[in-house]
């Protein structure tokens, strides 16, 4: 039942933490006669609150209480549908906004807005049907296709970074970085396999564009990529210098989107994109 996911996911996400800690004692004392002791903490309050909720006591909790609901996000994970469905639902009026909670994460206000449950469980919503999962074949051509756009991705990254940095928006930089970091982790750990499984070829190397390192350029299927190389190279297979960063413009069309493409690497080598946290 829609009803029993709406109260799971406010439970998983405890959306309780909405709610303020004395509105909340206070609603639990005045409608369920719990005695709750004046130093309890806000996370015993809210376990009290949850062994109260359920699809009986929703209308009671909505009724009198400020700010219980779920957000656009719990709403989507409800039904299955994407955020921006859901954003749509509630901007058409078909659910009642019951308050709003301001959360300061990293210097930074985010407002969550919170709809009333008994409206979303009211919705009539075409859920979408589940698509069988068809695994991508690890070719050499799927592989070079998902390297091209995980690395395209991860210079988009790379440029957002330092222009935040100059932005001084410092939360932005930081995350931006901690994405390349992570895509271009998995794009080394990917090239290191085919290296050892003779699958790409190394055509030699380049300057990097500040004049102080080098960069090994490799090719795979006619897609050609760079790792950084640390250790002497040999003067005959230096190719030339970059005279720029490399464009993070997309050039080319793949059968593969990025999303695949993250999978099917992260499968190839055995890891997560999330295990890469430092510039390599």
């Amino acid at each position: 039942m829609v009803l029993d996911k709406c109260i799971e996911i406010h439970k998983k996400n405890n959306r309780f933490r909405f709610v303020n800690k004395e509105v909340l004692k206070e609603f639990l004392q005045s409608e369920f006669h719990e005695k709750i002791n004046s130093k309890a903490r806000k996370n015993e309050i809210e376990e009290i609150a949850y062994s109260y909720l359920s699809p009986k006591t929703v209308e009671l909790f909505t009724s009198k209480l400020k700010n219980f609901g779920i957000t656009r996000a719990d709403i989507a994970e409800v039904y299955g549908i994407s955020k921006y469905k859901a954003t749509k639902l509630t901007e058409n009026g078909s659910i009642a906004q019951v308050g709003e909670f301001w959360s300061s994460t990293s210097g930074l206000d985010l407002p969550y807005y919170i709809y009333s449950i008994p409206d979303v469980v009211a919705l009539k919503v075409e859920v979408p049907k589940t698509q069988k999962c068809v695994e991508i074949e690890e070719s050499d051509q799927n592989i070079a296709e998902a390297l091209y756009l995980v690395n395209q991705s991860a210079k988009v990254s790379r440029d957002t970074k330092c222009r935040m940095y100059t932005e001084h928006r410092h939360t932005t930089c930081q995350a931006a970085k901690t994405r390349s970091n992570n895509l271009y982790g998995l794009k080394k750990s990917t090239i290191n396999k085919l290296i050892k499984e003779n699958r790409i070829t190394k055509l030699g190397y380049n300057k990097s564009n500040s004049g102080m390192d080098y960069l090994a350029l490799y090719t795979i299927c006619d897609f050609s990529f760079h790792i950084p190389y640390c250790g002497d190279v040999p003067k005959d297979e230096i190719i030339g210098q970059l005279e720029e960063k490399t464009s993070a413009e997309k050039t080319r069309k793949t059968s593969l989107n990025f999303r695949e493409a993250v999978t099917l690497l992260e499968k190839y080598c055995g890891v997560k994109t999330s295990d890469f946290k430092y510039w390599y």
